[in-house]
Formats: structure tokens, C-alpha cells, sequence
């Protein structure tokens, strides 16, 4: 990932079997990601439950006498449950989940999210102090009282009429809404 000097975030992601690349504007993120953490109890349970069944039965078939009997059970019980052994080991390393989400500055929709400790836990935080640092700097009518941001708003407004975006009608609508904000909370485009 970087940050462009103008107001657009590049993202690279890359897996083992593809890579996309998309451009995002600042002005669409939250200035903090959210943290996202999970712990899957179930996954070191049933590693450890199968680990230690696996223990007790190849202690069962190395001290017991009885091979033909007790000693088969317990290879059976122990290839059993060795396989659960194995196959949940590789199940335990996705048991913990933690990242960084970053959303949509409106929705809180996820965007795209990072590994907090990747590539190191250093160059993150500069990365996402950074970034917040430039999404605070852009942020629009940030220290500007209620009246200089509706004469932005009405100038803004006016491009648009000028550039034929907006109708006459139009204008003289959404300039109403702006200018008696107060009252009205949404302002309709349309």
C-alpha cells in the first residue's frame, strides 16, 4: 500500500494464485481502522483432545502386554486420533485472527483490512498514522465554522450550475436545504 500525494490510497493484495490492485480515495476512509480480533476455542480443543488421547493411547500400547487385544485397540485409537492431531494442528494456526479493517468513512462497510504485526508492527502503526494524518488533512470543513461551510457548499453548489450538473430548480432546492440546514438534516440531491 501507498499514499499518493493527491487524495487516493493504492492497494496492492496478493495471494498465492492471484493479484489485485484497486485505487481508493482518502476522502472514503475512516481516519482509524478498527481492530478485529478471534480466538476459535474449538479448534485448540479439539487439538487438544485429540492430543492427548493420542499420548494416552501410544503410553497404553507401549507398557501393556496384551498385543493381540488391548494393543491393537489402542494402535487404532492412536492412528485415529493422531490424524485429528495432525489435521487440527494445521487447523490451530488460523485459530487466532487479528487485523486492522478499514472502512468506509459513511457505510463502516469494510474496505480492505491488514495484518497489525505485517510487515512489522513498527512500520504498521506508521503506515496507519500516516494515513490518518493525510484523511485528517483532506477532511473536508474540517476547522471551519457553520457559515463558512455553507458559503463553501453554496460556491461549490454554483460550480456545479455553471458546469450544467445541476439544474436551475435544482440549485435553488438543494441551496434552500443548505441554507436552513437546521431544520433539515438531509439534503437530497435529487
Amino acid at each position: 500500500m501507498s499514499i499518493t500525494e493527491d487524495r487516493e490510497l493504492f492497494v496492492v493484495s496478493a495471494s498465492l494464485s492471484n493479484t489485485t490492485s484497486f485505487s481508493l480515495s482518502l476522502e472514503q476512509l475512516a481516519p482509524r481502522p478498527s481492530e478485529f480480533r478471534r480466538f476459535k476455542l474449538v479448534a485448540v480443543l479439539i487439538f487438544t483432545i485429540s492430543l492427548l488421547v493420542t499420548i494416552i493411547s501410544w503410553y497404553i500400547l507401549n507398557v501393556t502386554d496384551d498385543i493381540d487385544g488391548l494393543g491393537k485397540q489402542a494402535l487404532v485409537v492412536m492412528l485415529i486420533f493422531g490424524t485429528f492431531t495432525f489435521v487440527s494442528l494445521i487447523k490451530l494456526k488460523g485459530a487466532y485472527v487479528n487485523l486492522l479493517i478499514f472502512n468506509d468513512r459513511r457505510t463502516m462497510d469494510t474496505i480492505f483490512s491488514i495484518s497489525p504485526t505485517n510487515p512489522s508492527k513498527k512500520e504498521v502503526e506508521e503506515f496507519v498514522n500516516a494515513l490518518e494524518s493525510r484523511i485528517k488533512a483532506i477532511e473536508y470543513g474540517s476547522g471551519f465554522s457553520n457559515t463558512e461551510k455553507t458559503a463553501i457548499y453554496i460556491r461549490h453548489l454554483e460550480f456545479l450550475l455553471n458546469e450544467e450538473v445541476l439544474t436551475n430548480e435544482e440549485y435553488k432546492i438543494i441551496e434552500n436545504r443548505v441554507k436552513n440546514k437546521d431544520k433539515n438534516r438531509v439534503v437530497s440531491l435529487v
